[in-house]
């Protein structure tokens, strides 16, 4: 319940600015074949879903991207290999 109340906002302002991207007849066939493309999977699987996987993927890129951090500093230490 206190994560869906952190989220809520997040997902609102998310909701207001897909809601300003224009009619499908107004814009271009490439941005409509986007939005169609982007609907399927979040019809298929739940919105927890979405935000577990995309979590994941930002974790573990953070921590690929923290241990290269540590790595680069070690090695530019003399005599450390």
């Amino acid at each position: 319940m206190i994560v869906e109340m952190i989220l809520n906002p997040i997902f609102a302002i998310t909701s207001a600015l897909i809601s300003l991207i224009p009619e499908p007849a107004i814009m271009p066939n490439w941005l409509a074949y986007t939005i169609n493309l982007i609907k399927v999977p979040l019809s298929i699987f739940p919105v927890d879903v979405w935000i577990a996987v995309i979590g994941s993927v930002v974790s573990w890129f953070g921590i690929q991207l923290g241990w290269a951090c540590i790595e680069w500093i070690y090695k530019k230490i003399p005599g450390i290999n």
